[in-house]
C-alpha cells in the first residue's frame, strides 16, 4: 500500500485506487506523518474537525478507523488505544516520508555534490515531474492544521531546492541552472535573498553578470513592495562587488568538474615565474575575464543600490581554488559577511522552525 499527501491525500496500489471522505482523509495524514507513533485522540480531533468537534468525537473517530481499515482492506494497519491511534508502515509507503528522508541525505552529502544533486532531485520529484509547477500538499483539505501543514512543506520544499541548487553550483554542469532558479524564484517569491543569491552566482557562473544584477534589482524591488528598503547586507555585498568587477568573483565564471580543487597558496608558479592565479585570468578568452560588451555596458550604465554606496569589502580576497585538471578558478567557502562567497549549506533550514506545526 502507498500513500501520497503531496496532493490530493490518497491510499492506492498498483491495481487500486481508494477514495476516501475529507475527515478519513485527515485522519489518515496525521496517522503517516506520525510514522507509526501514537497521536491523541484530541490533537485528531482538533485536525479533524478544527475545533468544531461532534458530539461524541471519541465515537467520531472510531468510526474513521474502522472506514480506513475496510478502505484498505487490513484490520491490523490502524491500532487503537484507549488515548489514540497509530498505524503501521514504513518510511519508503509515502511520498511525504520519503520526501523529508531524501532531503535530509541530501543535506549531509558534505562535499560528495553529485550525490547531493541525485538525492535532492529524488526528493524534489515525490512533488511531480515539474520542479516549477509543485503539487498542493493535503489538496481540498482545510482547516488551521491543514493549513499549517502545507505552509511547512512548502518551506520544507524550499529548503530543499535551496540545497539543490547549491550543489548544483558547485557541481558546475547544469547548464540550465540559472533558468531552474529563476523559475524557483517566481514560484517561492522574488524577495527570498537566499534563491536571488545563488541566482546571482550562477549567472556569474555563466558569465552573464548584466543578468546577475538583474536579478538583484528583482529581489530588492519586491522586498521594497513589502515596505523593507533595500536587500541584506549579504546581497548587497555581492551585487556591489558584481558591478567592481571583482576578480575573485571572476573566478566563477569557469564551472566546476569532478576534479580536486586545492588552494592556490599551495600550487606552483609556472616555469616563467606567472603565479597560477594571474596566468588562468590571463589566458581566459575575453569574454571571460569582462563578459559580452551589452553586459558591461550595462553595468557601466546602472547606479550602485542606495544605502550600498560606500559599503566597501576591505576584508581579504575569498582564496581561490585551481583546478588541477584544467587550471579552473573556483572561488573559497569563506563568509560572505567578510567580503568573500559562501557556498555552504546555511547553519539550519527554515523550515525548522516550523516543524512543531503539524503536530499541534
Amino acid at each position: 500500500m502507498q500513500y501520497r499527501l503531496l496532493g490530493p491525500v490518497k491510499a492506492f496500489t498498483e491495481n487500486r485506487r481508494i477514495s476516501l471522505p475529507p475527515r478519513t482523509q485527515l485522519f489518515l495524514a496525521s496517522l503517516v506523518l506520525a510514522e507509526g507513533r501514537r497521536v491523541g485522540n484530541q490533537s485528531l480531533a482538533q485536525r479533524i474537525w478544527d475545533g468544531d468537534d461532534p458530539v461524541d468525537p471519541a465515537d467520531q473517530l472510531r468510526a474513521c478507523a474502522s472506514e480506513l481499515r475496510r478502505e484498505l482492506d487490513d484490520k491490523t494497519l490502524v491500532q487503537s488505544d484507549n488515548n489514540g491511534y497509530r498505524m503501521r508502515l514504513e518510511w519508503d509507503q509515502a511520498d511525504v516520508l520519503r520526501f523529508r528522508r531524501r532531503a535530509k541525505e541530501a543535506r549531509l552529502c558534505a562535499g560528495d555534490h553529485a550525490k547531493a544533486v541525485r538525492l535532492g532531485r529524488e526528493a524534489l520529484s515525490e512533488w511531480g515531474p515539474d520542479t516549477a509547477e509543485p503539487a498542493e500538499a493535503l489538496a481540498g483539505l482545510s482547516g488551521a492544521w491543514a493549513d499549517g501543514l502545507r505552509r511547512t512543506l512548502r518551506d520544507e520544499r524550499r529548503d530543499a531546492l535551496v540545497d539543490l541548487y547549491r550543489a548544483e553550483l558547485r557541481l558546475g554542469r547544469n547548464a540550465d541552472l540559472v533558468a531552474q532558479i529563476r523559475a524557483a524564484a517566481d514560484e517561492v517569491g522574488r524577495d527570498d535573498e537566499e534563491l536571488t543569491e545563488l541566482l546571482m552566482l550562477a549567472c556569474m557562473q555563466r558569465n552573464q553578470p548584466g543578468a546577475a544584477l538583474d536579478a538583484y534589482d528583482r529581489n530588492r524591488d519586491a522586498l521594497r513592495r513589502k515596505g523593507l528598503t533595500r536587500p541584506g547586507e549579504r546581497l548587497r555585498l555581492l551585487e556591489g562587488r558584481i558591478r567592481e568587477e571583482d576578480p575573485v568573483l571572476a573566478a566563477m565564471y569557469a564551472p566546476a568538474t569532478d576534479s580536486a580543487l586545492v588552494p592556490v597558496s599551495e600550487t606552483r608558479s609556472d616555469g616563467g615565474g606567472t603565479d597560477a592565479r594571474e596566468r588562468d585570468r590571463t589566458d581566459a578568452p575575453d569574454g571571460d575575464r569582462s563578459g559580452e560588451a551589452g553586459d558591461a555596458d550595462q553595468k557601466r550604465s546602472r547606479e550602485p543600490d542606495e544605502g550600498a554606496r560606500g559599503e566597501r569589502h576591505t576584508a581579504a580576497a575569498a582564496p581561490v581554488f585551481i583546478n588541477t585538471a584544467q587550471g579552473n578558478a573556483q572561488v573559497g567557502v569563506q563568509g560572505i559577511h567578510h567580503g568573500n562567497i559562501q557556498l555552504g549549506h546555511p547553519a539550519e533550514p527554515a523550515s525548522r522552525r516550523r516543524a512543531e506545526r503539524e503536530q499541534g
